[in-house]
């Protein structure tokens, strides 16, 4: 074996053994570990293909949501599936799915072996993501490496940067804590492809021209959104003579022809699973969801402490010095890339839900890393000045620890997975243990729409007349700072607020478009005695079975004075009401059974009205 062949191979060994020995740690022997579940939030609809067409020989979604609803409980209603032409279709595409195939495949044999149930759920399949993200790291930060090497940079210094994008960056949480979601394999894909299109522009060898094809086709089939990748490519030529001569001898007819091919190849996996679901090659699978194209959330995408991209992860501000730094040295790379970003981060931050549901950081730029520390890595090698390099190290290496620790956080359920803000971030800064544990509590729900200004229905129970639908069986008393006012305590004894019960219209059947705001008033008598009160909405049906339930905290934040009246509200969706839906409760459970008064207890049902599409 030549000494470039065993460099090779220990480069490849010491990142297999990086990521094994970080998945066992994360997955194995945490605090919480090992864990039974891996496939969680939107992960599920990524990876849901997979036991639809194996294990339920169906590309109807109807009884993997079957399955998904008995294991999550009554408050899961599968965001990712909705109703075409009576089929369940999932709004993800099915490029992630097929990434964690093969490993799926070994689940299902090793279920076999060992007589686990062939439901896809089981706890070899749960971990088939977590052998497939170290896969497929690995062949990312490979092919990032080699990448590295054609523009120069050294082999040892490359392999720093390829450690330095997977924990400085929240490419970690989706490769080892999330390993389900798509991010993880679109950084490999798109790693493949810088790749093969800077060999393309290198060597003008039609192999690499097709297989760029495919890869780029493969990368639409992970994300859709991943297509405005195609307006980076230029940035791989060493020149712009070289890129129009490339591009002429690319899009000969013959060769057009075959790259649209390669394309459409692999992408066609979604068209096969999409005409068989409605006879139709192409939908729009994210249905009542779109972007707001008028109003694009630059700043809190960008910088906003609840999921801000610089906030979580500041090694990705060494694109500024590299951008200035190309500005003096390559104005095509420059301007390429400034255009480019431009439109990433306008389009991205224009999605109705800018801050991408239950995530850490600002998920949808992880896709993107293989061309981010390209640039930040060519520019950290043209340093010449030791002052400016230890600088830039310092700023690295607490990067790092950062973006670890706030990784441990998120994992840990200290870090709120979609509702932080500047008072939250700095309660949690560098904290650590059970104490800071899910104690920052989720905001109002996110929709897709804007809500009527008139409430569709509303009722207000202020203790001293309640008015009809509610169930007032608690004694009432003066308040101790108003004794014209009436309220109601909970206590150890008393956990349980006065009830709302509505009863469901035939006007609300079949609709999916209900948001609720539920507010009250609560006074404490000690401090904390309210931290585990919550709000309460429960839908039963027609036969009294519980079908719909969830709860949302009081409290978002601990702290505070006590002795003084607070208000506390949440937003959330009604899931669609179904024929069988019967009525929906109301109230506020004390199940901590702390001390406290409860007064003006409103609800509200509005209805939100989607944009046009």
């Amino acid at each position: 074996m030549s000494g470039k062949r065993k460099e090779d191979l220990i480069i490849i060994i010491l990142l297999v053994f990086l990521a094994v020995t970080v998945a066992f740690v994360v997955n194995i022997i945490g605090p919480t570990k090992p864990r039974s579940i891996v496939i969680q939030g939107d992960g599920c609809g990524h990876y849901d293909y997979l036991p639809a067409i194996f294990v339920y020989h169906s590309v109807d979604f109807t009884p993997v949501f079957q399955a998904e609803k008995q294991r999550h409980g009554k408050e899961y209603f599968g965001h990712y599936f909705h109703k075409v032409n009576g089929v369940f279709i999932n709004k993800y595409t099915s490029g992630t799915a097929l990434m964690i195939l093969p490993f799926f495949l070994f689940s299902w044999l090793f279920s076999l072996l060992w007589g686990y149930p062939l439901d896809g759920f089981n706890v070899f399949f749960q971990y088939s993501p977590v052998v497939a993200a170290i896969f497929w790291i690995v062949t990312g930060l490979w092919f990032f490496i080699k990448l590295l090497l054609t523009f120069g940079i050294k082999k040892k210094p490359a392999f720093l940067f390829g450690l330095m994008v997977l924990f400085g960056t929240n490419l970690f949480v989706y490769t080892f804590i999330t390993p389900a979601f798509s991010h993880v394999y679109s950084f490999a894909v798109m790693a493949m492809l810088l790749f093969t299109i800077r060999k393309y522009f290198l060597l003008f060898d039609n192999k690499y021209l097709y297989l760029s094809a495919y890869l780029y086709g493969l990368l639409i089939l992970i994300r859709p959104v991943n297509a405005i990748a195609l307006f980076v490519l230029p940035l791989l030529a060493d020149s712009t003579t070289i890129f129009f001569k490339a591009f002429r001898y690319a899009t000969k007819p013959g060769k057009i022809l075959l790259i649209i091919f390669f394309v459409v190849f692999a992408f066609s996996p979604q068209i096969i699973i999409t005409t068989l679901q409605t006879g139709k090659p192409f939908i729009y699978g994210y249905a009542n969801e779109g972007f707001y194209f008028a109003h694009p959330q630059i700043i809190n995408f960008l910088f906003s402490y609840r999921k801000g991209w610089f906030v979580y992860t500041p090694l990705m501000l060494l694109l500024f010095p590299a951008i200035i730094y190309f500005f003096k040295k390559n104005c095509l790379i420059f301007w390429i890339f400034v255009l480019f970003f431009a439109l990433q981060v306008y389009l991205f931050s224009s999605w109705w839900n800018w801050f991408y549901g239950d995530s850490f950081g600002m998920r949808p730029m992880i896709d993107f890393y293989a061309l981010f520390m390209l640039l930040i890595s060519i520019f950290i090698t043209k340093i010449k000045n030791r002052k400016i390099l230890l600088i830039a190290g310092l700023f690295i290496a607490f990067s790092i620890f950062l973006n670890l620790f706030q990784s441990y956080q998120y994992a840990e359920g200290i870090i709120h997975p979609d509702s932080m803000n500047k008072k939250a971030y700095w309660y949690v800064f560098l904290k650590g243990g059970s104490r800071y544990k899910y104690k920052i509590k989720g905001e109002d729900e996110s929709f897709y729409g804007k809500l009527d200004k008139r409430p569709y229905f509303t009722t207000e129970n202020n203790i001293d007349n309640p008015p009809k639908g509610w169930q007032n069986r608690l004694k009432s008393f003066p308040d101790p700072n108003n004794s014209s006012n009436k309220i109601v305590k909970l206590s150890r004894k008393i956990i349980y607020s006065p009830t709302f019960v509505y009863y469901i219209p035939k006007s609300m059947k079949l609709k999916n478009n209900f948001y609720i705001i539920f507010n009250t008033r609560y006074y404490e008598l000690s401090k904390e005695s309210i931290a585990r009160a919550l709000f309460v909405v429960d839908i039963s049906n027609h036969s009294k079975k519980t079908v719909f339930y969830k709860t949302f905290s009081l409290e978002r934040l601990p702290g505070g004075d006590s002795r003084q009246w607070k208000n506390s509200h949440i937003g959330f969706k009604l899931p669609e009401i179904q024929k069988s839906f019967k009525k929906i409760k109301f109230y506020i459970w004390n199940m901590g059974k702390g001390t406290f008064y409860l007064d003006d207890l409103k609800i509200s049902f509005y209805q939100y009205r989607r944009p046009a599409s």
